[in-house]
């Protein structure tokens, strides 16, 4: 079977051609083939490895700062890798890189829980498959209790609420849970409370939300969401 990378290729060169110059096509010389099959397996292969190496060390220990320093430096290369989405597939396919990410949420360490919520958004977001594996792994529990932690960094819980958004958009199950756990209540808790970022965080969700979803407008009226937002509107 080709190289689907061949495909890439190919669209490329079409676009360099504009139709107007004669060009020789033919084909493939085996020998030329034979090298760029090889150089494409050379690069997945290594893509691979790398992935493999950055999963194991979400893994590690955190008991020096050397340790958290190495951890948090493979969450910032996953972030930057992850940001294509066939990447963000393949973290988890290929690498069961989801997991621990998703585990790191219970961290004692803010830059890592911060990092690891960061990661967990970025994969999920406009993902199914990615939002159906994190839910799996219990990610809406993780990150609504990190959320809703008072004495957790507020960064820490607004990327927290990112991560929420992502699972919960386009995802009716993870809509379901979000709403079955108390999210809406949740909500409420951050437009009354003194938190600028997650407040406007939160009002960012809610606008999408409350518009798009019936059961979470019903939430909303029963746990009485509509007076803290016109309480916000007069004293914000």
């Amino acid at each position: 079977m080709a190289n689907p990378m061949y495909n890439a290729i190919l669209k490329w060169s079409i676009c360099q051609t504009d139709g107007t110059r004669p060009s020789e096509v033919g084909p493939m010389d085996p020998e030329k083939r034979a090298f760029l099959d090889k150089a494409m397996d050379g690069l997945l292969e290594d893509e691979t490895k790398k992935m493999k190496e950055l999963v194991a060390a979400l893994h590690g220990p955190e008991g020096t700062d050397e340790e958290i320093q190495t951890k948090e430096n493979a969450l910032d290369d996953l972030l930057d890798r992850c940001d294509r989405i066939d990447y963000a597939l393949s973290f988890h396919s290929f690498g069961n890189g989801l997991v621990p990410t998703i585990n790191l949420l219970k961290s004692s360490n803010d830059g890592i829980r911060l990092k690891a919520a960061d990661l967990v958004a970025l994969c999920v977001h406009n993902n199914p498959s990615c939002q159906k594996w994190a839910l799996e792994a219990g990610a809406m529990e993780l990150l609504l209790s990190l959320h809703g932690n008072i004495d957790v960094d507020v960064d820490v819980r607004t990327k927290a609420l990112s991560a929420i958004s992502a699972l919960v958009q386009h995802n009716p199950p993870g809509e379901e849970l979000f709403l079955s756990s108390g999210g809406i209540k949740a909500l409420k808790a951050n437009v009354e409370g003194i938190a600028r970022r997650l407040k406007v965080k939160t009002l960012f969700m809610l606008q999408w939300l409350l518009r798009d979803s019936a059961a979470a407008a019903s939430h909303a009226a029963d746990d009485g969401l509509s007076s803290a937002l016109a309480a916000l509107a007069v004293d914000p």
